[in-house]
């Protein structure tokens, strides 16, 4: 019996924290970072709506990359219309690094097949 999906991401959650903290609970310093980045706000956009189990990891990263990479990290929700207005947006977002995003395979493949509005195709993600 598989487990329920919510379980499988309350699982993962902890790991993909200790990970983008440093792997041991620990950041890295801003002496670290690449080139200056972020040079200003990381909006990290996620496709549905606030307190779900996306919502509540990817807030719980946020911190740990402000730690390790500097600057201000923001999560903004972008729910409806299957995540192609979210999804949308991120994939005609300046390939700079400061919009991101979550998505998943129906937002990245399935989406663009059947909504209207989805102006994207896997391949316009960079």
């Amino acid at each position: 019996m598989r487990p329920p999906r919510l379980l499988s991401v309350l699982a993962a959650a902890p790991l993909l924290v200790l990970a983008a903290c440093g792997g041991d609970g620990t950041s890295a310093g801003s002496s670290d970072r690449a080139g200056g980045y972020p040079e200003r706000t990381v909006r990290f956009i996620v496709p549905y709506s606030a307190g779900g189990p996306t919502d509540i990891g990817a807030r719980a990263l946020m911190p740990c990359f402000e730690k390790r990479l500097g600057g201000t990290w923001i999560v903004e929700n972008r729910p409806g219309g299957a995540g192609a207005p979210a999804m949308t947006e991120i994939a005609g977002a300046r390939p700079d690094g400061h919009t991101l995003g979550v998505g998943s395979q129906s937002t990245f493949v399935t989406t663009p097949l059947v909504a209207d509005g989805a102006s994207y195709t896997y391949e316009s993600f960079t």
